[in-house]
C-alpha cells in the first residue's frame, strides 16, 4: 500500500500544471499579433529581400573588376627553335576592371525601379498589417458576442428552472396538466444543445484568435466587456475622396505607374550605345623570365541588331504604361465606393443597436406580463415559452449589433487611413 501510494505521488507531480487562462484586451491582442503574427514575419522578411535588391541595383554603378590564372607544365618543350628548346612550363594571371560610363540609363533606371519596388513592399506591408488587425478585431469581437449568448442563456435556463418549479407546484394543486412541465424540460434540453454549439465555436474562435496572436489558446481569455452606447460615428467621418488617395492600395497603383514608365524608359536605353573604360594588368612566366604589362582600354558597343526587335519592345512597354494609369483611375474609384459602402455599414450598425435596444425592452415587458397572465391561468405555457424566446433572440441580436459596430467602426478606420 505504501509503495502504491509513493508512486501515485510522483505520479501527481509530473502531470503537467494547467496555468489560469490570461484575460487579453483588445489592444493587447492587436499587439501581440504584430510581434507574433507568422503572416507579418513573412512580409516583413519580403520587405528585407527588397532591401537587399536595392543594394544589390546599386553595385551595378561600380567596376566590374575580374581575375584569372593559369600555370602549365608540359612532358617536353613546346617551341623548338634551331638548336634551342623552350616554353616547358609557365604561368600567368590577369586582372581586369571595367567602369561603365553610359548605358543608355539602364543602370540609373533600374536602381529606381528597385526603390520603387522596395517602397511596394512597404505598402504591402502595410495592407497586410492592416488585414492582419482586422482579422484579430473581427475575432475578438465574435468570441465577445459568443460569451455573451452563453451569459444570456444562463439568464434564460434561470428563469425556465423557475417556471418549472412554479409549474410543478400547479401540476400538484391540479391547476395545469403534466404536458406543461414536459414543455419547459423540452425547452431547457433545447438550450442546452445550444450551449454545445455555441461552446465548440467559442473554442475553434478562441483558436484562432490566439494563432494569430503566436500564443497557446488554452491560456487564452479576453476581458469582459460592458458597454454603454457607442458614440455617434459621425465623429469618424472623413471624406471619400481625401481617404481614397490615402489608401495603400492606391498608392501601391502609383508605384505600379512609376515602374511602368521606369520599364518604357530601360527599353529606350537597351537600344542606346554603351560606353566603358578600363584596365588590364597581365602578369606572365613563360620563359623564365617575369614579365608585368598594364592596358587602358575603352569600349564602345552599339546594339545595332537589337532595333529590330526593340521597336515593339518599347510600344509593349508603352501600353503597359497606359493599362496602369487606366487602373490608377479605376482603384481610385472602386476605393471611393468602398470607403462610402463602409460608411454607410458603420451608419446603419449603429443605428441597429438602438433598435436591437428597444426591442429588448419589449421583449422583457411581453414576458413579464405573460408570466403574469400564466400564474393567473390567462395564457398557455405554449405563449410564455415564445415569449421568453423572443427576448433571448433580441438579447442576442442586441449582443451581435454591439459587437457588429465595433468591427465596422475598426473597419472604416482602416479604410480612411
Amino acid at each position: 500500500m505504501k509503495y502504491l501510494s509513493k508512486h501515485l505521488s510522483i505520479l501527481l507531480l509530473l502531470l503537467p500544471i494547467t496555468a489560469a487562462a490570461q484575460p487579453y484586451t483588445l489592444d493587447q491582442c492587436r499587439e501581440l499579433a504584430l510581434k507574433r503574427n507568422r503572416t507579418l514575419q513573412s512580409a516583413r522578411l519580403d520587405m528585407s529581400k527588397a532591401d537587399e535588391d536595392k543594394r544589390k541595383a546599386f553595385t551595378a554603378y561600380f567596376p566590374e573588376v575580374s581575375g584569372m590564372g593559369a600555370a602549365f607544365w608540359a612532358d617536353d618543350y613546346m617551341i623548338q627553335m634551331g638548336q634551342t628548346a623552350m616554353l616547358k612550363n609557365g604561368r600567368m594571371a590577369t586582372l581586369s576592371a571595367t567602369q561603365p560610363l553610359f548605358a543608355g540609363g539602364q543602370i540609373v533606371n533600374a536602381n529606381r525601379l528597385a526603390k520603387v519596388q522596395q517602397e511596394v513592399s512597404a505598402l504591402k506591408y502595410h495592407l497586410t498589417e492592416n488585414e492582419v488587425l482586422q482579422r484579430v478585431t473581427e475575432t475578438y469581437w465574435q468570441i465577445f458576442s459568443l460569451q455573451a449568448n452563453l451569459t444570456t442563456l444562463d439568464s434564460s435556463d434561470r428563469l425556465l428552472a423557475e417556471l418549472l418549479r412554479m409549474t410543478n407546484s400547479y401540476v400538484r394543486a391540479g391547476v395545469r396538466l403534466p404536458a406543461d412541465t414536459l414543455r419547459l424540460q423540452l425547452r431547457r434540453q433545447e438550450l442546452e444543445s445550444n450551449r454545445l454549439s455555441i461552446d465548440n465555436a467559442l473554442r475553434l474562435c478562441q483558436m484562432s484568435l490566439a494563432n494569430m496572436m503566436g500564443i497557446d489558446w488554452q491560456r487564452f481569455s479576453i476581458v469582459d466587456t460592458t458597454f454603454a452606447q457607442p458614440a455617434d460615428p459621425v465623429t469618424a467621418f472623413i471624406p471619400a475622396d481625401d481617404a481614397a488617395t490615402q489608401r495603400s492600395e492606391y498608392l501601391l497603383q502609383e508605384r505600379a505607374v512609376d515602374a511602368s514608365r521606369l520599364q518604357l524608359r530601360m527599353e529606350r536605353g537597351k537600344l542606346l550605345p554603351t560606353l566603358g573604360v578600363g584596365v588590364n594588368g597581365i602578369y606572365a612566366n613563360l620563359m623564365e623570365k617575369n614579365e608585368t604589362h598594364g592596358i587602358l582600354y575603352a569600349t564602345l558597343s552599339v546594339p545595332i541588331s537589337a532595333w529590330w526587335g526593340g521597336s515593339h519592345a518599347i510600344r509593349k512597354a508603352r501600353y503597359n504604361r497606359q493599362q496602369a494609369e487606366l487602373a490608377l483611375q479605376d482603384t481610385r474609384q472602386n476605393l471611393r465606393l468602398d470607403i462610402e459602402h463602409a460608411w454607410n455599414s458603420l451608419v446603419e450598425s449603429y443605428r441597429q443597436i438602438d433598435v436591437a435596444r428597444r426591442n429588448v425592452i419589449s421583449a422583457q415587458e411581453n414576458l413579464r406580463q405573460n408570466q403574469s397572465y400564466y400564474r393567473n391561468g390567462t395564457t398557455t405555457i405554449n405563449d410564455l415559452l415564445d415569449a421568453e424566446n423572443q427576448l433571448l433572440q433580441s438579447q442576442n441580436r442586441l449582443t451581435s449589433a454591439l459587437a457588429t459596430y465595433q468591427v465596422r467602426l475598426a473597419d472604416y478606420g482602416r479604410k480612411v487611413k
